[in-house]
């Protein structure tokens, strides 16, 4: 740990950084701010730490609890990644013209996050959210694009179809199920690149890379449908007017207050509308649903990178 950057943190922390990265006084508050929270064990600050107007939490910082989730911690970010493609194509292949005409076929097939377009039954979209990966190679029929199982086999509680339904709010449900195969805004993007030089060529042997030979790199995720779940069980700052805040936080207060028990009611309204820290006990009724819906935008954004790999080739 670099004393000069991480300033008083305690023992706790562990950090990725040298003095060339701008870790910000903001993003250094927030992280003192969290080490005060119920069951932090450890914060690991990663070297593309930087803080975001709507999050008290600080993207780019692992967060280490024993049974305590926090949704600020994980954000509205859940199932992003980013997939490298290789391609027959070598670098002189590419000119303005390929890259102009490439490109507005493309967009024919990537699905715009504005419009509503269904590309699968509602049937395969339930096992797109329950599988994942293991859909995704069933469905396509190929391993080229498949490295990492992110399926819920991983949860340590027995459920159903039903159970994963309940957790997920009907709006995120439904926009996910329409627009998948979107590749998102913000940071995401999809670029072609070349292979300049060669650093490892026993990997790059491996993975049969060559030099001059062209790839194809993407970074997307959930999109619209972890960022509505988060919407529903993280409080964010809202800046829209009040009549957008209204029908929001009154679809949410449907979604939550299905039980008006009042020890339940009370507790929810403290968990999911309260603006200060509040942690969600993994081993609760409300921490399985949430994990049941982390799980499943895990998913849909795994699928979501095999869906756009279909379309670029």
């Amino acid at each position: 740990m670099n004393n000069n950057i991480t300033g008083s943190f305690d023992n706790r922390v562990k950090t990725f950084l040298n003095e060339e990265i701008d870790f910000t006084t903001v993003s250094k508050n927030k992280i003192e701010k969290i080490l005060l929270l119920d069951d932090i064990l450890e914060i690991i600050i990663l070297p593309d730490v930087h803080s975001k107007p709507d999050n008290p939490f600080p993207t780019g910082i692992v967060t280490l609890t024993s049974n305590t989730i926090y949704p600020f911690a994980i954000g509205q970010e859940i199932g992003c990644g980013i997939r490298l493609l290789k391609t027959s194509l070598d670098i002189q292949d590419i000119n303005k013209k390929f890259l102009d005409n490439y490109f507005t076929c493309l967009k024919d097939y990537l699905r715009d996050g504005r419009k509503k377009v269904t590309l699968f039954t509602k049937e395969e979209y339930l096992n797109i959210l329950f599988k994942g990966y293991e859909w995704g190679v069933e469905k396509f029929d190929t391993e080229r694009h498949c490295s990492i199982d992110v399926t819920m086999s991983y949860l340590p509680f027995k459920f159903c179809v039903k159970d994963i339904l309940s957790a997920i709010p009907k709006d995120a449900f439904i926009a996910g199920y329409q627009r998948l195969g979107t590749l998102g805004g913000g940071n995401h993007f999809l670029e072609f690149q070349s292979i300049s030089e060669i650093l490892d060529r026993n990997a790059c042997d491996k993975f049969g890379l060559q030099k001059g030979k062209i790839l194809i790199l993407f970074h997307t995720g959930a999109n619209v449908f972890a960022k509505r779940f988060d919407n529903y069980y993280g409080v964010r700052f809202q800046k829209h007017g009040w009549d957008k805040i209204l029908r929001k936080n009154f679809r949410k207060f449907l979604y939550h207050f299905n039980d008006f028990r009042l020890w339940r009611f009370l507790h929810r309204l403290n968990l999911f509308f309260s603006k200060d820290f509040k942690g969600i006990y993994a081993d609760s009724l409300e921490g399985r649903k949430y994990l049941l819906g982390f799980y499943a935008a895990m998913n849909y954004g795994f699928v979501n990178r095999t869906i756009i790999s279909q379309f670029v080739y």
